[in-house]
């Protein structure tokens, strides 16, 4: 079986250091480099079983279509980021075998919400902080940082990640958004509210130029589910207190103390499995993830929303 990767960044190298373990010889593809680490030609990609695409945003639709439609295809989020794109994506989109990482859906506090959906009863509230501090000049060389690859910055680089989960656990009705540029024009910072479909409010920050912060906050009509930097926590209403009347207290039920950065992995990992394992050997349909990707995609990408 033939296993090649597109891109070789942050999150190619991770995706790389995963699939290794399972597959013997992995292809990192470059369009212009051929060294000892990349191989630029095109006729392995083609010809390759499995494929993920971990390259600028802006590049993704190019290769699925480069990509013949038995070719399993990993792509990273979000699928697009132009409009144009997007019509032209779900014109193939039935044709191909393809699975977008929306990761955030393997975190730990989704795989809780969707596990104990009864006892937490209807949502109503969430509050995400996310800020990465990254530096000026590393952000300026970066695809992240450039204006044509990544017209959206931060928003179609974090912020997506999040009104995706939004998008998969309780549904989109309504999405504004406000966006800070830097001096060079960047976005490096965006402020989301969003209506879900049952009427609840959800407020997302995302940052390149934040201090560096992690804060997830979904507060239901029977608990609290929450993450921070060092922490993963579970409130449940405790009704059987005798201690207010009428009034349930909170009780700290789940408290897993994996940091950011473990977590993060672990939800990578997941999905690659979920990914290799349901979608590959399994031969499962990715049809319902593709229209939840599609949907949120499509939040992202409306110019009413931006």
């Amino acid at each position: 079986m033939n296993i090649s990767i597109i891109g070789y960044g942050s999150q190619g190298k991770r995706i790389h250091s995963l699939i290794k373990k399972k597959f013997n010889k992995v292809y990192i593809f470059h369009p212009r480099k051929k060294n000892k680490i990349f191989n630029n030609n095109i006729k392995i990609l083609k010809e390759s079983d499995i494929v993920f695409i971990c390259s600028p945003n802006n590049s993704h639709l190019k290769y699925i279509n480069i990509l013949n439609n038995e070719t399993y295809i990993f792509c990273e989020k979000p699928p697009v980021n132009k409009l144009s794109q997007y019509i032209k994506l779900k014109k193939i989109i039935s044709k191909k075998k393809i699975y977008f990482n929306f990761n955030e859906r393997f975190d730990l506090a989704p795989k809780f919400i969707n596990k104990n959906k009864k006892i937490l009863g209807k949502f109503l509230y969430g509050n995400f902080e996310i800020g990465y501090n990254i530096n000026k000049k590393i952000l300026k060389n970066s695809w992240k940082g450039n204006k044509t690859k990544t017209p959206r910055g931060v928003f179609e680089i974090l912020s997506i990640h999040y009104l995706d989960l939004v998008n998969y656990l309780f549904g989109i009705k309504k999405l504004e958004n406000k966006f800070y540029k830097n001096n060079n024009g960047v976005v490096t910072s965006a402020i989301s509210k969003i209506l879900t479909k049952e009427n609840s409010d959800v407020n997302i920050f995302c940052s390149f130029s934040s201090p560096f912060v992690f804060k997830k906050k979904m507060i239901f009509e029977n608990g609290i589910v929450e993450s921070d930097e060092k922490s993963f926590k579970v409130y449940i209403s405790d009704k059987n207190s005798k201690n207010i009347k009428k009034t349930s207290l909170l009780k700290l039920i789940k408290n897993n103390k994996h940091d950011y950065y473990k977590r993060y992995s672990n939800s990578v990992k997941d999905s690659v499995n979920f990914f290799l394992d349901d979608l590959v050997l399994k031969k499962k349909s990715a049809k319902i993830n593709n229209q939840i990707s599609l949907k949120s995609t499509k939040f992202f990408l409306d110019k009413n929303n931006n």
